[in-house]
């Protein structure tokens, strides 16, 4: 795995909220580049917005379960970048995470718990594996409760204590049905709930908790076992992981103070990108047979995911 060793420390106090006068949130001196960690980073959302990170001179410390996938998202990632292997569902495997970002990046400034899955599948919940409801309960639910406990014990032990945390939303976060994905949408459904209970928790902590929305993303996740009628949608909505990443990472490492949300696009936003790309650009990703248009020299894979590496 690439390894790089010129590592820059952080200090200093973020802004406080407007709504919470007590509370400053530590976040590290820009010029000197900050500490973030992206759990599911190998790959996806995860892998642009770490890749951007760096691209702007931050530090960062990606995971993944796969060795393989590791492996090959390192071989390709440039500026200070490290990975380690880490089941997030396992409190042990998250804990050698915190250590080990901590060891590499001298402090940890932003943690992204942005690890997911819906095993791959678009099924009616009758017809799921049971193996396959527990992997998207255990790595969605359970993986964002032992992330965000050690996040909060990580960043509020260090010297200065502080961070912010961010907690990724996805479909069925509002409540909303997700048919032929339940699992996955009732995991998501708990995010929302579980940053509340955290912007409660850390009132009096120089923790910040936040929501990411990252909206539809041409991820395996979205298009695994997606149909001719859902890629046709997803031209109106989705969008590609590194002009999600472009959009959210710079307001990201902006944020202040605690609970605030940052969404790629708003409700009035969505609506309108689906009206202006129906009449203009309504082939953007998929023809008509739901097969990807070749835009530049991109590859990709059997799902139709466009390969990052």
């Amino acid at each position: 795995m690439k390894r790089t060793t010129d590592l820059c420390f952080s200090s200093g106090l973020g802004a406080k909220s407007p709504g919470a006068p007590t509370k400053s949130v530590v976040v590290c001196n820009a010029e000197k580049g900050r500490g973030v960690v992206v759990t599911g980073g190998t790959k996806g959302i995860g892998f642009a917005m770490a890749r951007k990170f760096a691209s702007l001179g931050h530090r960062v410390v990606i995971c993944g379960r796969s060795e393989d996938s590791l492996r090959d998202a390192m071989e390709v990632m440039d500026g200070n970048v490290y990975g380690i292997s880490c089941d997030v569902s396992e409190a042990k495997s998250v804990e050698s995470l915190a250590n080990f970002a901590t060891e590499k990046l001298g402090r940890i400034d932003i943690w992204i718990n942005n690890a997911g899955s819906n095993a791959y599948s678009r099924r009616d919940l009758r017809d799921l594996d049971p193996e396959q409801i527990k992997e998207v309960v255990e790595t969605n639910m359970l993986g964002s409760l032992l992330c965000s406990r050690q996040a909060l014990r990580t960043l509020e032990s260090q010297d200065p204590a502080g961070g912010h945390i961010f907690n990724m939303e996805g479909a069925g976060s509002f409540g909303d049905a997700t048919a032929t994905y339940a699992a996955y949408g009732a995991t998501k459904s708990s995010i929302p709930q579980l940053t509340a209970s955290l912007v409660e928790e850390t009132k009096k902590s120089p923790v910040g908790c936040h929501i990411l929305s990252p909206g539809m993303v041409l991820t395996d996740l979205l298009l695994s076992d997606s149909t001719v009628l859902f890629r046709r949608f997803f031209n109106l909505i989705a969008e590609e992981p590194d002009t999600v990443a472009e959009n959210i990472v710079p307001r990201i490492l902006e944020v202040s103070g605690t609970n605030k949300k940052i969404r790629f696009l708003t409700v009035p936003g969505a609506f309108l990108k689906i009206v202006v790309n129906a009449i203009f650009n309504r082939n953007k990703f998929f023809d008509d047979k739901g097969e990807r248009i070749p835009g530049d020299d991109s590859e990709f894979d059997e799902q139709r995911v466009k390969k990052q590496y």
